[in-house]
């Protein structure tokens, strides 16, 4: 299995871009569109562990900084000073130490897919928070990890979840105010990108003669539908 090494590039992106690879990493996915809101808190995330645009600290597409380990089948990028909390005490790390070992990609919407993958595979717990547009409950339990306890070795991060929450919640506040979603799923509406589904009639079957009523039968009047919206529910 070829895992190479690669430089580390910034690759920051702005809320529409990030909205927009968000949006359909989240279709291919779910089959379905996400709210602003529930989008905004996988964006805090993604702000939480980078910074956050213009420059966020976002190496190789890297979205939530996850780590490389040996064997994992993943490129991956060598990040001098990285830091982690150790038993309360903030320590920093050099290549070519393993705690400096990332994931690397090759484009957004890899990166954005395999995320995807990771939250809702290894810790699918936290998925929860996303749902429910509850980032408070997404921080703690994706603290928690698989285990669903925190200070252990599968925890996502070595913060305490209160710290990380209320960076999440700053980036949220952003992203709420902001018209980059909305600017988003429109980019995605005009490039064909978030089909509407077809609407099929059934055909008659041939030579069927069956009259449609019975002899004597009742026929009840209909009752006319309530006015109905036919545009897609709203993203925002």
């Amino acid at each position: 299995m070829n895992e190479t090494c690669v430089p580390y590039v910034r690759t920051s992106v702005d809320m529409q871009t990030y909205g927009r690879a968000l949006a359909l990493a989240w279709h291919e996915a779910l089959g379905t569109w996400p709210t602003k809101s529930q989008a905004g808190v996988l964006y805090a995330q993604y702000g939480v562990e980078t910074g956050g645009p213009p420059k966020a600290a976002c190496w190789c597409w890297n979205l939530g900084n996850v780590k490389h380990v040996a064997g994992d089948g993943y490129d991956y990028y060598m990040l001098p000073n990285t830091s982690e909390r150790i038993n309360g005490k903030l320590q920093y790390f050099q290549p070519p130490s393993p705690i400096t070992w990332f994931r690397a990609y090759g484009s957004l919407d890899v990166a954005m897919r395999d995320h995807f993958a990771f939250l809702r595979g290894k810790y699918k717990r936290c998925w929860q928070g996303v749902e429910l547009e509850d980032v408070g409950l997404f921080a703690r339990l994706l603290k928690e990890g698989p285990d669903g306890k925190e200070n252990t070795a599968d925890d996502y991060y070595t913060a305490t979840s209160e710290a990380y929450a209320a960076g999440m919640r700053r980036h949220l506040n952003a992203w709420m105010a902001s018209d980059a979603f909305e600017l988003a799923m429109a980019s995605v509406d005009a490039m064909n990108e978030r089909p509407t589904e077809p609407i099929i009639e059934a055909a008659a079957p041939a030579n069927d003669t069956t009259p449609l009523v019975e002899p004597g039968s009742i026929i009840h009047p209909v009752v006319p539908l309530s006015e109905v919206d036919d545009e897609p529910p709203d993203a925002a």
